[in-house]
């Protein structure tokens, strides 16, 4: 069994306006968020011995620098993240594309992209019914082998989000 988490990047802003929508930063709240969210998933994945082998992200810069704060949790080389543009606003084909071209030697993979396509390919794979995936949300995922992973036969093992490890939901 494989572990595939899903992230949405972390909070960002509209608040430059001459900024197109892949060149957004994250905001102090997006700053705040993507640690807390880090530290626990790595202390939800050490429960099962299970630390990300590679980190995957979309080539906007709200997503990469969400997928930087992650990458220096876990001890990953800023470099070593595998960047790719076709993550930028995905579908649930292009997401699809992705994790079945993933190394199968590899166990535990983190992908950061962007709504709706996160929550619709979470959805798709877990046959959840989750509405939205909120800004820095992970879903941990149960998948077969990578290249078999495919619509309903995965597990949803856990969906977290920032308010709701603040308690604020």
């Amino acid at each position: 069994m494989n572990t595939l988490i899903i992230v949405r990047h972390a909070k960002s802003g509209w608040d430059n306006p001459d900024l197109k929508d892949h060149e957004r930063i994250l905001t102090k709240r997006g700053k705040t968020d993507a640690p807390l969210m880090a530290v626990h998933l790595k202390h939800l994945l050490a429960q099962h011995n299970t630390p990300p082998e590679i980190i995957i992200s979309s080539s906007a810069v709200r997503a990469l620098d969400t997928a930087r704060i992650f990458a220096k949790e876990f001890g990953i080389d800023e470099q070593a993240i595998d960047v790719r543009p076709e993550l930028y606003l995905p579908d649930v084909s292009t997401l699809l594309d992705v994790v079945n071209t993933i190394d199968s030697r590899r166990k535990c993979v983190i992908i950061f992209s962007h709504n709706n396509g996160v929550t619709d390919f979470v959805n798709y794979l877990c046959g959840s019914d989750i509405l939205n995936i909120p800004t820095c949300g992970i879903a941990i995922i149960n998948t077969p082998v990578w290249n078999e992973v495919s619509q309903g036969n995965c597990t949803l093992a856990a969906f977290e989000y920032p308010r709701k490890i603040k308690g604020d939901v």
